[in-house]
């Protein structure tokens, strides 16, 4: 019996983005015709292909992506969860079983599929991508296919051409994804939650690695970019446990710990330790603020039981997690307002702050002060402007406080200055 490859989703570093939901018009974007188009499609792009006399696409004119070797295939499949993935790749006996069934296994449907696998088969190596959804979201208008989550793993010149492909194709925009420290805390802080329940037989030591933080804050110091904090399994347990006696109703106890072990032998505010975490590594996974990912495939529940038996066990705690996680991501990817306002017909878009008016000036002359009051030289000639636009602004009835144009241009400067005029009439005249 062949083994099962490994799910599209562990086990690679991938590129990270946040796409906006794709156009597709009356056309169906789930079904095989239309997916198989698409492949073709591009496989053309990034090969270079020639259509009646028309060069129609980038790899000629692209030293990198020539270099690649030739590009064997490309194809477009719907993926489904661990579990349809598994049954989709059985064994060739059981896909000898049926006849109706396809090489392969049961085809997905698409209302239950996650999304859509992208492979290109090279010569020596194949790159991956993957367009994700929660099958139990929320559909979008008609027209339009919401998959929020993009995952490339490919070379630069590859990942632009793919890029812009879906961009030009489905009138979409895509983004990085960084990931916020919130999530990275919420992501470790919901994996010790599963691990630590009372219904789980597995321990932290078990499933999670040394714990990798990484706490950056370039923006306050350029001696200093980032630090790196490493936790052993051992002592993970410690944190988890302390941060749970200084605050019982928190449901971050490790933040909590990590906070006062900092505090007290870094002396750093707890405000950088929330807000500054660009890396988490752990057993599970390994999350980046640049929009970095890498999940690792979780352990199911160990037992001594036969594998009939072993496949009616309820999931372990790693594999709750993932479920878990893998929601959290693609909601996380949903989460950035600016794609919303900028493909979603009749958005708002946030109209641009203007500045405040110019506060008036009080009025005040050296005549009714009964001292002569001398200004700096710098700022003689925006005084006198400053001047003649108080003394001559008309002003509306129902807003006496609302500055507007001066109607009149402004007089001499010697008929309303009050200190030039006292210096003329001090002067005697001429004999």
């Amino acid at each position: 019996m062949d083994a099962v490859p490994q799910y599209p989703l562990y086990g690679s570093t991938f590129n990270v983005y946040s796409i906006s939901p794709l156009y597709h018009g009356r056309s169906q974007l789930l079904l095989d015709a239309s997916l198989r188009s698409h492949a073709r499609r591009l496989r053309n792009v990034l090969k270079g292909d020639t259509l009646r006399g028309v060069h129609i696409g980038v790899a000629a004119t692209d030293n990198a992506i020539a270099n690649l070797g030739p590009l064997e295939s490309c194809t477009w499949d719907l993926i489904g969860d661990e579990a349809s993935w598994e049954e989709t790749h059985a064994s060739d006996e059981h896909d000898e079983m049926s006849d109706d069934l396809a090489p392969g296994g049961k085809p997905i449907s698409p209302e239950v599929t996650r999304g859509i696998h992208i492979q290109l088969q090279y010569l020596q190596t194949t790159h991956t991508g993957l367009l994700l959804r929660n099958p139990a979201s929320k559909p979008p208008p008609n027209g339009f296919t919401s998959m929020p989550l993009l995952l490339l793993r490919m070379p630069q010149p590859v990942r632009e051409v793919v890029l812009e492909y879906l961009t030009t194709t489905f009138d979409t925009r895509i983004s990085p994804l960084k990931f916020r420290s919130e999530f990275l805390l919420s992501s470790l802080e919901s994996l010790l939650a599963h691990i630590t329940d009372h219904e789980s037989p597995e321990t932290i030591p078990d499933i999670v690695k040394p714990l990798q933080i990484q706490l950056a804050f370039p923006q306050f110091t350029q001696y200093v970019k980032h630090i790196d904090i490493t936790i052993a399994r051992d002592d993970l347990h410690e944190f988890v446990c302390r941060g749970q006696q200084l605050n019982a109703g928190s449901n971050a106890p490790l933040t909590t710990a990590l906070e006062l072990y900092l505090s007290s032998h870094l002396a750093l505010d707890t405000k950088y330790i929330r807000s500054g975490i660009s890396k988490a590594i752990c057993g599970l996974f390994a999350l980046s603020s640049e929009g970095k990912l890498k999940l690792f495939a979780p352990a199911p529940r160990s037992s001594d039981t036969s594998e009939d038996e072993r496949d009616t066990l309820s999931p372990s705690a790693s594999q709750l997690f993932m479920r878990d996680f893998y929601s959290r991501l693609v909601s996380e990817a949903s989460t950035p307002l600016q794609l919303l306002s900028s493909t979603i017909p009749g958005a708002k878009a946030k109209e641009p702050s203007r500045p405040a008016p110019r506060r008036k000036r009080e009025a005040t002359t050296d005549v009714e002060n009964g001292a002569k009051q001398r200004r700096p030289q710098a700022r003689v000639q925006d005084d006198e402007l400053a001047d003649a636009n108080d003394a001559h602004t008309v002003r509306s009835t129902n807003t006496p406080a609302r500055l507007s144009v001066p109607v009149d241009p402004p007089p001499p400067y010697e008929l309303h200055d009050p200190a030039r005029s006292q210096r003329a009439g001090s002067q005697p005249g001429p004999a």
